[in-house]
């Protein structure tokens, strides 16, 4: 089984915030996209065993790792901008999303249909439906946040999601 990363690259996004890649393996290609306190990195033991029969493009997202800042115009709209700058850049249309990345690919797959995504896997999604996911832990995430207390930001979201 193949462990390394082939390959390293930068892909810009729509707005040029740079968007890390570690590239492996060989054959088809698959995305794969991080959850909120991941970066590529944690996910080499999947990539080396997808690695035999696929191309796997783990990409790390804004803030993390190999890329950009998320900036001030950070939001759902950026994170779909990357993952479609990534597809196109690698020629994939294949995607796997785990938790927040999940969210990510299938926000992407509604929102870009041009995006071409033909398979897509998402482990834990970070989706509420009718209201399963309570969010009245927002308000402290907000104030977290205008504050600059990214950890307070991290142990409210940790909370409210009761993880």
């Amino acid at each position: 089984m193949a462990s390394d990363v082939v390959e390293s690259v930068a892909v810009p996004s729509r707005d040029g915030t740079a968007i890390g890649v570690q590239v492996t393996g060989s054959g088809p290609g698959i995305v794969i996209v991080p959850g909120t306190l991941r970066a590529a990195r944690h996910y080499r033991l999947l990539a080396a065993a997808l690695s035999p029969d696929f191309t796997v493009c783990t990409m790390d997202r804004r803030g993390r790792g190999d890329s950009g800042p998320q900036g001030v115009d950070y939001g759902i709209e950026r994170e779909c901008d990357d993952l479609v700058a990534v597809l196109a850049r690698t020629g994939a249309t294949m995607v796997f999303g785990h938790s927040y990345g999940g969210l990510v690919a299938l926000e992407t797959t509604l929102r870009r249909p041009a995006a071409m995504i033909t398979k897509l896997a998402v482990y834990e999604p970070a989706v509420s439906i009718d209201g399963t996911i309570s969010d009245d832990w927002l308000p402290e995430l907000d104030r977290a946040v205008a504050e600059d207390r990214t950890a307070d930001g991290v142990v409210s979201v940790l909370r409210g999601l009761d993880l």
